[in-house]
């Protein structure tokens, strides 16, 4: 699947094993796995084995309806961060957003153009009525970006880091309206 930001600088498409390369490059940084809000998965050092059982768990929880993985990739489909929906329940219509974006492709607003596109999609195709995200506390740059996308804080939470560290985070979410 395949989804075109309305910038079009960027797209999202679903994973596949091909990309693991690519993915094991852009994940293998220890800020960022310190920066993930995704209790233990996100590992530093981060390998292209680390990258092929991710692809492999999307594309399981893709086809119980449960996740929806993409990555997130140059018009040459070099992929430069990952974006997905998660933990979708169909009764209640929500899923949960998770986002990250290699280090030499931030703050150039590509995060902010796929995040925008896969909340169309969330509500659009999965007909979510709200989508939440878990963040660190401590990582502005995504409270940043979901506040300048209409999410508000719900409530605070903690969690255990990919690196064992125990951090806050916030519960943030966009209802559909």
């Amino acid at each position: 699947m395949k989804i075109q930001t309305e910038k079009k600088r960027v797209y999202l498409e679903t994973l596949e094993i091909g990309d693991a390369e690519e993915i094991a490059c852009q994940a293998n940084d220890a800020e960022l796995s310190q920066s993930v809000a995704a209790a233990g998965e996100f590992p530093h050092p981060y390998s292209i084995d680390d990258a092929m059982m991710f692809i492999a768990g999307a594309a399981e929880e893709c086809a119980r309806g449960k996740g929806y993985h993409f990555g997130i990739k140059m018009d040459d489909g070099k992929v430069i961060g990952m974006a997905g929906i998660r933990n979708i329940d169909n009764e209640s219509h929500t899923g949960e957003i998770g986002f990250w974006i290699g280090r030499g492709y931030r703050r150039h607003g590509f995060a902010t153009e796929a995040v925008a596109s896969l909340i169309t999609f969330g509500f659009g195709e999965l007909v979510l009525e709200k989508i939440f995200a878990e963040v660190l506390v401590s990582n502005h740059r995504s409270i940043s970006l979901l506040s300048k996308l209409g999410f508000a804080s719900e409530r605070q939470g903690i969690v255990r880091t990919g690196t064992g560290k125990v951090s806050d985070t916030l519960i943030m979410s966009l209802a559909r309206g």
